[in-house]
């Protein structure tokens, strides 16, 4: 991917994500680790998984923990949805 960007106050910025869009065509960047040039990769997650999976879910488990959920999730599978979800989260490490 083409790197451009600017300096503010000797700091460097990355490319706001409409000109990421624009240079990477049709590309469409799935969940996981994803690395700019030679900086430390981050995280990148999909609005559709955002919304529908993690942010959801997170909210769930919170619910449950202090006692305002409306169904239980069974521990089993809140632990299994943690693992994943810091799999995730761990898959920037270098």
């Amino acid at each position: 991917m083409v790197r451009s960007s600017a300096m503010l106050d000797g700091i460097q910025l990355l490319p706001d994500w409409e000109k990421i869009a624009k240079q990477a065509g049709n590309y469409r960047p799935e969940t996981g680790a994803m690395q700019f040039g030679e900086d430390w990769p981050g995280i990148f997650i999909r609005g559709d998984e955002a919304l529908m999976g993690y942010a959801t879910m997170l909210r769930r488990i919170a619910a449950q923990l202090d006692g305002t959920a409306e169904a239980e999730i069974p521990a089993d599978s809140m632990a299994k949805w943690l693992h994943r979800f810091a799999g995730l989260l761990e898959s920037c490490r270098v």
